[in-house]
């Protein structure tokens, strides 16, 4: 009898962090599900005998949404553990927002994450499972310029505590992963060029999301921060 390795979707699968994501977990024996709304390959450092797939979706939709994770579950079954790895930064003086931009950074961030959490929940309340919401600094601090993606943040961890509330009794462990710094990656570099050696390494933070999903019911972690020892908070 063949048993089938644990499932874990990404949502918000990019290189950088998704990919870290990916490669970690695939690494480790499970089947990996990427979603993105663009294309991207699979990750360079992932095993040649794991198991992969990407699919692209717009996350912000709720009927494709719900249309592609049934299809996830009827070819793939449930997933063991729900990343959830998407944003929209958008960094602007409060007056030059507009309504659009506003709307689409809570979208990105927020919004989509309720879709994701909507259509996992209730299959993992057959067997448990853990849902990473990854947050930010802006999530608990809104800065200059960071209205609109400071807002969405916020509601993003809103929405963990909520579920972490009414789910947790039902064996499925969700968390709010706080990245307190910038992350390494080509996205930072072009926009910030920052030092290496300040910002959050990807396969550093996947490697703390793999040990969150491992976590003994007994213990659980809700939320976490994560930052460079060089981050001043």
């Amino acid at each position: 009898m063949t048993v089938q390795l644990p499932l874990i979707i990404i949502a918000g699968y990019s290189c950088g962090l998704g990919e870290a994501i990916a490669t970690y977990y695939g690494n480790n024996d499970y089947r990996v599900v990427g979603l993105s709304r663009t294309p991207h390959q699979r990750p360079s450092k992932l095993e040649d005998k794991a198991d992969f797939v990407h699919i692209c979706v717009d996350l912000n939709d709720e009927e494709t949404t719900q249309q592609t994770f049934a299809k996830i579950f009827r070819e793939h079954g449930a997933p063991t553990v729900l990343v959830h790895n998407v944003a929209k930064l958008l960094i602007s003086p409060f007056a030059e927002i507009d309504h659009k931009s506003f709307v689409d950074a809570w979208r990105t961030s927020c919004l989509s994450a309720f879709h994701c959490a909507q259509a996992c929940l209730p299959v993992m309340e057959q067997n448990g499972g853990t849902i990473i919401f990854t947050g930010a600094t802006a999530s608990v601090r809104g800065s200059s310029k960071f209205a609109a993606f400071a807002s969405a943040k916020f509601a993003l961890r809103g929405l963990a505590q909520a579920l972490a509330r009414e789910y947790s009794a039902k064996n499925i462990h969700v968390v709010h992963a706080l990245i307190d710094g910038l992350i390494w990656g080509p996205q930072s570099i072009a926009r910030f060029n920052p030092v290496q050696d300040t910002c959050l390494h990807p396969d550093d933070i996947a490697d703390a999301y793999f040990h969150l999903s491992k976590q003994p019911r007994s213990a659980w972690t809700h939320e976490i921060d994560l930052r460079p020892a060089s981050e001043v908070f």
